[in-house]
């Protein structure tokens, strides 16, 4: 073949007359050249964005865990916090009560005479928040005016997809000598049954025998309707007056 020849293209109809197009070799090389570029090139893009996803799959999860990391940690520094301004609020009066009775207790001397017993009680157990994560308590107040104490908070679910949580809460008085009292509470004002956020309020005497100026603080516990602790938190009456 000659370098001048060319390739012809013949196009027939029946209706029409035959049409004829002449291509040089060169350009039907650089046709299939140009082919054989897309391909590779389509190629290329895909193996691309395979590994952009890759990448950004690892990244995405890698900055979930950060994110669930830091959220631990912040509610750990919100709960130092929370014990720090129970300790600073409460008075010399108020905590060293809390801590004899712990000394007396551990040491096992005896208390004077006249004295009531002290129960066992546990620091560690009454300043350890309980968290599962299931549900948070924003704005909890409490007033006690006489014997009577007006407690509110707002619940909020953290359940995923709008999963519905219930459940009953607690609410338990925390002396200044170490000792744990149920406070008795209407059971409708603390039950719940909710998707998203809840106001809780409700008012109670305290029991009898129980002096106002004896109280430390107030313990709220969340508990599921299979009786699961999912949350518990101590605050003092000095922190939580509005």
């Amino acid at each position: 073949m000659s370098n001048d020849s060319k390739y012809s293209v013949l196009f027939m109809r029946d209706d029409t007359r035959v049409k004829r197009f002449r291509m040089s070799p060169f350009w039907l090389k650089m046709f299939v050249y140009v082919q054989i570029l897309l391909v590779a090139y389509a190629i290329l893009a895909t193996f691309l964005v395979v590994r952009f996803l890759q990448a950004n799959t690892r990244l995405a999860k890698a900055n979930a865990e950060a994110q669930s990391q830091l959220a631990d940690a912040a509610g750990q520094l919100q709960r130092l916090e929370r014990v720090h301004s129970i300790l600073a609020a409460s008075d010399r009066e108020g905590i060293h009560p809390l801590l004899g009775a712990l000394a007396q207790n551990s040491s096992g001397v005896a208390q004077t005479p006249g004295q009531a017993e002290a129960p066992p009680i546990s620091l560690s157990k009454l300043f350890q928040p309980v968290d599962l994560k299931k549900a948070s308590v924003e704005d909890f107040q409490a007033q006690l005016e006489g014997r009577d104490l007006d407690i509110s908070f707002n619940l909020n679910n953290l359940l995923p997809d709008e999963e519905s949580i219930s459940g009953q809460a607690e609410i338990q008085l925390v002396m200044d000598n170490g000792s744990v009292v149920s406070l008795p509470t209407d059971v409708n004002d603390m039950s719940y049954l909710i998707q998203r956020y809840k106001q809780v309020r409700t008012r109670a005497e305290l029991p009898s025998g129980v002096k106002p100026e004896a109280v430390f603080g107030l313990r709220l516990i969340l508990q599921s309707s299979n009786g699961e602790e999912i949350l518990g938190e101590l605050h003092s009456l000095a922190e939580i007056r509005p």
